[in-house]
């Protein structure tokens, strides 16, 4: 800032927030100053803090992009800009921008294009402000009434929009993100100093004179005028902080004697503030200014030599001066300086007091030397060399100087105190995108649905948002209730919002409404209805937000569905030949119904029906040709060896519930069916030699359903081979309502070392299976129940004590458990039910706490991308709902031990924001809803996959063989550390308890140590109303592209998203 000043205080690092006034003392510029610039630097804090680097409020924001004829338009609007507001009032063509006019104009080179907004302050003084030509700005700085005194001075925002070519192929497929911003500043370094007295060694020699030598105090400037590397910059400067400013007249021009003569309209107030011979002055006007020294918009000039200075006095008494320069301005400079409205550019002639006595000139300029430099009067700069430093033109330091210290200002640090480089101190340029644009064959346009590279936020009274809760996909029968109210919650931000106004209305259906008009939230923010569903139709209803006025607030809806209880809207897949036309259940009754003796579909396997074994009915089946096969396993225990069904057949396999037992002793495998439908049985895989094997095996079927079943078996403890179940290549799978247990035999010692000598519960804990277990448990609590009070007594402290060396390795889970017994068998409780369920639950918590994997999904891809398509789809879907499964659910193959490191995450997260990972979900949908499970994990092959995408050199990876959406919502992890690996993730209403898992280490004062839920790699995630463990920090890691801010990230209870 070229201003009058007694010195500039304002540093950053002092970290004052405010200047006192006290009472009898001088007021300085430099205090009112220093306030004006702490608050500035506060209120700009603030706003990029909280808006980020740029940003418009919504519905307002300015500088939109658009194509008018064959030139660009900025939009009028607010933008904010690190900090800065920029405001343009009115629609403006590219070309014609306030503060670019005249000076810039459309590329004629085709290729991709990113417009931008480059913004900066100028600082004005009364010559350079703007009212001086421009009447409808009001007044000007200076106050007539008291006859027009110099008084204080302006800062102003400019905004210049400018345009970068990104490629020159039009079509290039680049975005926002591949643009680089100029640098905001040189890197050039100077330091400042008063001449050091020279030292001597004889006492009675008196030294010559030292430090700063002048008789006033000055604020000294030194400024880059040429820029570039230290060998080819050059400076110029001022002891008034180049203040010394005259406003121009005109200019007149002497070729022959290359001359030029500049009329002054002013006078000095003294001659130490006015022109001389032998002085170097700065030639400018509007378009130099707004230049800022950058050769793209307007070359160079050099300073010039002042020849003489003559008064003039006009008829009228006024004064002014003749100033004839040595040399000639640029054509183009003359040219403007010529124009009949030149004077609309407010041309001015600026003093800097350098000249030859610093040595030879450059342009006008001082060259950049390597040491110390010698200004006047003792003052002395040094520019740093060292570093390769580019300094760019227009950066500026400042160095008072006082002749009570006779020594400059300057920052010094070490023993003896050393003059410290410091950072220039020039207009900083902030920058932000705008859009895309394409000039194709000559021809303007907008580069596409994402030319837009803008940001905008709401308003803070307008944060609020309408989220689901609840009663989204009832049943009904026509013209009932449905169970649950329609939920809706209203928030700001993660604050629940009381009183909101919400209004709920039937869609679709004719049914009717427990509420008319509209409903206000309570002090939890939700709001609910009742909902009586209607005759027929599709049944939707909405939940609207309104605002104050009771409109309804754009994009605040919640859709609600619901489903009658009818059988013609409930799908009937064919199971017998002559019901294969029907496709609902109400078409396959009245076909039943036309039946000539009625009957059932099914074939009866067991004990009394039709066939004994499931083997038998299988290969009779099959052998009669029968494509649609039905059968229903009775009660009791079916024995099932080595099974395996390769045929293109619908089948369907249901018993009667628990009472129906399957034991597999060879394994079962199913593949290439076109349809298999398990349910309502119990299912026990017998334990093999061969852990690895996954016994149950469904092969690229298309569909495949299983619903209601309780499937158990022990599995691999280790390595990457084995689980309970193992889906390949699916299309669309729905596991509902099942029990999966993944058992391992990893707690054997424990429970054998709990519990021995108790020969019945050492008998019980033998074998894990649930099955078995189940059976056997209450004999086992009738024994116990029926021992003496002092054994009791005995039993539970043995128990406790025996627990003792495990402490550290038993999970939660197993902790609770075992204390309930413990607790039960103290109080001297006689009922055998509650120490069956204490049993049975420590037999979960052990299994649950090493459980091995229950499921596996895997879809093998080709060894190259259009072979791995061939077998993908993305049209696949997968369904796991209301199970309680035990056990690890693992993606796209086996998981093993490996897992990324901090490192491999951080990696993984910079490829992802530089889009040079992809993930692209070809693989369809997963969703897991309303489950319990242990833990979710991807295949090891993944692992290293993603650790391997690491470690690559150059070049961009693609991950396809992915899911395209996880969905995971309304689930409750028993264990930590899940993995995720999708192309879009959603987390949603979880809860992540830990029981599964020990109690986390603490650090002494500072409590346990934080617990990992998991991690997700995607390209984009969401996460709303998760819950984590309360006594603990839960942490979840997202490795993602896009994540939503942190406004969107609601409702998150204990659960940390890193």
């Amino acid at each position: 800032m070229k201003g009058d000043f007694t010195r500039l205080t304002f540093k950053r690092r002092k970290r004052y927030s405010g200047v006192r006034m006290q009472q009898g003392r001088v007021q300085l510029d430099a205090d009112w100053n220093e306030q004006h610039d702490i608050s500035t630097y506060f209120h700009r804090s603030a706003l990029e803090d909280s808006l980020g680097p740029a940003g418009g409020p919504l519905g307002g924001a300015g500088f939109g992009l658009s194509v008018v004829g064959n030139n660009l338009r900025l939009g009028a609007g607010r933008y904010y800009v690190g900090g800065l507001l920029c405001e343009n009032d009115a629609d403006v063509l590219y070309t014609a921008q306030p503060d670019l006019n005249g000076l810039v104009s459309l590329p004629g080179e085709d290729g991709l294009y990113l417009a931008y907004l480059d913004v900066w302050e100028r600082h004005l003084s009364h010559l350079e402000d703007p009212a001086l030509t421009d009447s409808r700005l009001g007044p000007a700085l200076r106050e007539v009434a008291l006859r027009g005194p110099d008084t204080t001075t302006r800062t102003r925002v400019v905004w210049q929009a400018r345009l970068a070519r990104l490629d020159p192929d039009p079509a290039a497929a680049l975005s926002c993100l591949d643009w680089a911003p100029p640098a905001g500043m040189g890197t050039g370094l100077l330091a400042a100093r008063a001449e050091p007295s020279p030292t001597s060694q004889d006492p009675c020699e008196v030294p010559p004179g030292a430090g700063y030598r002048g008789l006033e105090n000055q604020l000294y400037r030194v400024e880059i005028h040429v820029g570039g590397p230290f060998a080819q910059a050059s400076f110029k400067w001022s002891r008034e902080n180049g203040s010394v400013l005259f406003a121009v007249s005109r200019y007149e021009y002497d070729a022959t004697n290359s001359r030029t003569t500049a009329l002054l309209a002013q006078t000095p107030r003294d001659a130490r503030l006015g022109l001389a011979p032998g002085n170097w002055v700065e030639l400018l006007d509007e378009h130099v200014s707004l230049s800022q020294h950058d050769p793209a918009l307007l070359p160079p000039e050099k300073l010039f030599k002042v020849v003489t200075v003559e008064a003039l006095e006009a008829a009228d008494g006024s004064s002014a001066l003749k100033v004839v320069l040595d040399g000639l301005p640029s054509a183009p400079f003359q040219a403007r300086s010529l124009a009949p409205d030149y004077a609309l550019l407010r041309p001015l002639l600026r003093r800097w007091d350098h000249g030859e006595a610093n040595g030879p000139l450059r342009d006008g300029a001082v060259p950049l030397k390597a040491g110390w430099l010698e200004l006047e009067e003792g003052v002395q700069v040094n520019f740093r060399q060292q570093g390769n430093p580019a300094f760019q033109a227009g950066d500026y330091w400042v160095v008072p100087a006082r002749v009570e210290t006779g020594d400059v200002e300057w920052p010094q640090s070490g023993t003896p105190a050393v003059p410290v480089h410091q950072e220039a101190e020039g207009a900083r340029h902030r920058y932000a995108p705008l859009g895309l644009l394409r000039r194709q064959g000559g021809t303007w346009g907008l580069a596409g649905d994402a030319a837009d590279c803008r940001s905008v936020f709401p308003p803070l009274t307008r944060l609020l948002q309408l989220y689901y809760v609840g009663g989204d996909g009832q049943e009904a029968m026509p013209g009932q209730p449905v169970l649950a109210p329609l939920q809706v919650r209203v928030a700001n931000g993660a604050a629940a919002v009381a009183g909101a106004r919400v209004r709920f209305r039937v869609l679709g259906g004719g049914g009717t409404l427990g509420v008319t008009g509209h409903v206000l939230t309570d002090a939890n923010g939700l709001a609910q209805t009742a909902w009586t569903l209607g005759s027929a139709g599709v049944q939707r209803a909405r939940a609207e937000l309104l605002d104050p006025k009771g409109d309804p607030l754009p994009n605040q809806i919640v859709d609600f569905g619901a489903d009658l209880s009818v059988a013609a809207n409930v799908a009937y897949t064919p199971g017998c030949a002559d019901l294969q036309n029907a496709r609902t259940v109400q078409e396959a009754l009245d076909l039943l119904c036309r039946r000539p003796s009625g009957g059932g579909c099914e074939v009866t396997v067991g004990e009394g029906g039709e066939f004994a074994t499931l083997e038998q009915a299988l290969k009779a089946l099959l052998e009669r040709g029968e494509r649609d096969l039905c059968l229903c396993l009775m009660d009791g225990e079916h024995r099932v060896g080595a099974l395996e069904v390769r045929e293109a057949v619908h089948l369907k396999i249901r018993g009667c519930g628990r009472g129906t037992r399957v034991r597999v002793e060879g394994g079962l495998r199913f593949e290439g069916l076109r349809g298999l439908t398990l349910r309502d049985f119990e299912l026990e895989v017998l334990p093999d030699a061969d852990n690895g094997t996954s016994r149950l095996q469904f092969v690229r079927c298309g569909e495949l359903s299983l619903e209601g079943c309780a499937v158990a078996g022990s599995v691999q403890t280790g390595g990457v081979s084995g689980s309970l179940l193992l889906v390949v290549g699916p299309d669309r799978v729905r596991l509902r309502d099942n029990v999966l247990e993944a058992r391992t035999e990893r707690r054997a010692e424990v429970l054998l070392k709990v519990f021995e000598g108790f020969t019945v519960l050492e008998e019980l804990f033998k074998d894990l299976s649930p099955g078995r277990f189940r059976r056997a448990a209450p004999k086992a609590a009738e024994a116990v129940s029926a021992l003496p009070s002092q054994a009791k007594t005995q039993l539970a402290a043995a128990i406790a004590e025996r627990l003792t060396p495990f402490n550290k390795v038993l999970s939660l889970g197993e902790t609770v458990a075992y204390t309930k017994l413990i607790l039960q068998l103290s109080a001297q409780s006689p009922d055998p039910n509650i120490t069956a369920d204490h049993l049975e639950d420590i037999r979960k918590a052990s299994v649950r706490a090493v459980a091995g994997t229950a499921l596996v999904l895997l879809n093998p891809g080709g060894e190259t991308l259009p072979q791995t398509i061939l077998t993908l789809d993305e049209d696949d879907f997968v369904l796991l709902e209301a199970n309680e499964i035990t056990g690890a659910v693992s993606l796209y193959g086996f998981p093993g031990e490996s897992v990324p490191n901090a490192d491999a995450l951080k990696r993984l997260e910079a490829l992802l924001k530089e889009n040079q990972l992809l993930m692209l979900g070809l693989m369809g949908h997963f969703q897991l809803r309303g489950n319990r499970l242990t833990r979710l994990a991807v295949s090891e092959a993944m692992v290293q996959a993603l650790i391997q995408a690491t470690q690559d050199g150059e070049g961009r990876r693609v991950f396809y063989n992915l899911f395209g959406s996880c969905l995971l919502s309304d689930n409750l992890f028993d264990s930590g550390r899940s993995l995720l690996v999708s192309q879009h993730a959603a987390l949603g209403t979880n809860v992540f308890s830990f029981t599964a898992d020990p109690p986390p280490p603490t650090t002494g004062t500072a409590g346990p140590l934080p617990q990992l839920a998991g991690t997700a790699v995607s390209r984009s995630a969401s996460y709303v109303g998760n819950h984590g463990r309360g006594q603990t920090r839960t942490l979840w890691q997202d490795i993602s592209r896009t994540r939503l801010p942190g406004a969107e990230q609601v409702l998150n209870l204990e659960f940390e998203i890193v």
